[in-house]
């Protein structure tokens, strides 16, 4: 895997970049200071098979993470928490671009993206099964 700065790749349309960056900031926002805690549970496969599904408590670890909980974010899911942290760093990223920072790529060879596949599929099985077995549904 190789990770390189291009300086000379143009930026989004700004509409789309900044976008982007909104649309990031926007998740985390909401996560930070609307009231999931109010919500009846919603989740349609939790309903008709009592089991939580992949993504159970996903809402629920982004706003312990966004209020500074780390270790009950990763409690609820820790894939949830991942993506929380990855929204953050897209938004960041997207908004730098948008400011003149350089491009980021990353260039894989076939194995290693057979590698990166079968490693979220593993990620994801795993974490289903750690919110299968905490029971925090």
């Amino acid at each position: 895997m190789r990770l390189a700065l291009q300086h000379d790749l143009r930026t989004l349309e700004p509409i789309i970049g900044w976008g982007l960056a909104a649309g990031c900031f926007g998740l985390l926002g909401a996560a930070a200071f609307f009231p999931f805690g109010t919500l009846p549970k919603l989740c349609a496969f939790l309903l008709l098979t009592d089991l939580p599904c992949l993504t159970c408590g996903m809402t629920r670890s982004w706003v312990a993470l966004v209020h500074g909980d780390v270790f009950g974010a990763i409690a609820w899911n820790p894939l949830g928490t991942a993506l929380c942290l990855t929204a953050l760093a897209g938004g960041v990223y997207a908004a730098a671009r948008q400011l003149g920072a350089p491009a980021l790529r990353v260039s894989t060879s076939a194995l290693e993206r057979r590698f990166i596949r079968f490693g979220i599929v593993l990620a994801v099985a795993l974490n289903w099964g750690f919110v299968f077995s905490a029971g925090r549904v």
